[in-house]
């Protein structure tokens, strides 16, 4: 099996982190189970998951807290095309769960 380089691996991050931040939100609200995300910034993604720092609102006072959250693809990705594939049906799939 083929694993992403740490190019392919900073691309993915750069590219979801600048161009999809609402995208990540919604696979924090979605598969992370988080509803009170206020954003997220993808730190980390290899062959099976995504590493996410979080924002999120703190049900018991309202403020904001930060913690980071793991969020397994749906399926093994070994290049930066199979990763697009993966998020965008991802994506979709967070999106029509929530009713975006």
């Amino acid at each position: 099996m083929n694993k992403l380089s740490q190019d392919e691996k900073n691309e993915i991050i750069a590219h979801m982190n600048s161009d999809h931040p609402d995208t990540v939100l919604l696979y924090l609200r979605h598969f992370a189970n988080l509803p009170l995300s206020e954003s997220g910034v993808v730190e980390d993604v290899d062959e099976i998951e995504m590493k996410i720092a979080v924002t999120i609102r703190d049900k018991s006072d309202g403020g904001l807290k930060s913690v980071d959250v793991v969020i397994p693809l749906i399926r093994r990705v070994e290049t930066v095309k199979e990763a697009e594939h993966v998020m965008v049906e991802m994506f979709f799939e967070a999106k029509r769960a929530l009713a975006v």
